[in-house]
């Protein structure tokens, strides 16, 4: 079996953490409690803490850009993500 090589691509700042306000609750997107590895919406209404997903993060879910050069493909603009002009982070993926 060959070996993995690790190639870095770009990514916009939003798919590492992200929040916004919808109808006054904090949504987020980010790490989920216990796994840095995993990551996930989070919102502080009832709503969500019962269901696991709310209309709170339904609102706020096409806010996010969450481009990422190793899945939607395309080069960035300079230093700014192509589709919201957003700050880039690096990414490191094993192919």
């Amino acid at each position: 079996m060959p070996d993995l090589t690790t190639h870095s691509y770009w990514a916009c700042e939003t798919c590492a953490s992200w929040q916004t306000t919808v109808n006054g609750h904090l949504v987020a997107w980010g790490p989920t409690p216990g796994g840095q590895c995993v990551y996930g919406w989070s919102c502080d209404c009832k709503g969500f803490k019962f269901r696991q997903r709310c209309r709170h993060v339904d609102a706020a879910e096409p806010q996010r850009c969450g481009w990422q050069q190793f899945v939607h493909g395309g080069e960035p603009s300079g230093d700014r993500c192509p589709r919201c002009g957003g700050a880039l982070v690096a990414e490191s993926h094993a192919v």
